[in-house]
């Protein structure tokens, strides 16, 4: 869980293990008033990037339901957003670890 003190951004990441494109799904709740979900962190060709949800509009092309207004706005909800997943991996790697110290005991 990442906040963000300009926007008040609370966002939680669920990484994906599908080794598809799209890494993890993330929620974002803005200052205790509004969500959102089923926000897409994907893999491109110029690395991560935040895509936001959408709908197919009546011309077969997809719009966002939900975006940043300004540049400002866009780059501190995206840096929230991928800072969170990248914490989501250290920790998983970090539990993985504590995992593979552990003695096992035999019965």
């Amino acid at each position: 869980m990442k906040q963000n003190d300009v926007l008040a951004l609370d966002v939680r990441v669920s990484p994906t293990q599908n080794g598809d494109k799209v890494k993890a799904y993330a929620s974002v709740n803005i200052g205790g008033a509004f969500a959102i979900k089923n926000i897409r962190i994907i893999e491109g060709s110029k690395g991560l990037f935040v895509a936001m949800p959408s709908v197919k509009n009546h011309k077969g092309e997809y719009d966002d339901i939900f975006f940043p207004i300004t540049k400002e706005s866009r780059k501190a909800f995206n840096d929230a957003v991928l800072t969170a997943y990248e914490q989501s991996l250290e920790m998983a790697e970090g539990h993985e670890q504590e995992q593979k110290t552990e003695p096992e005991m035999s019965m």
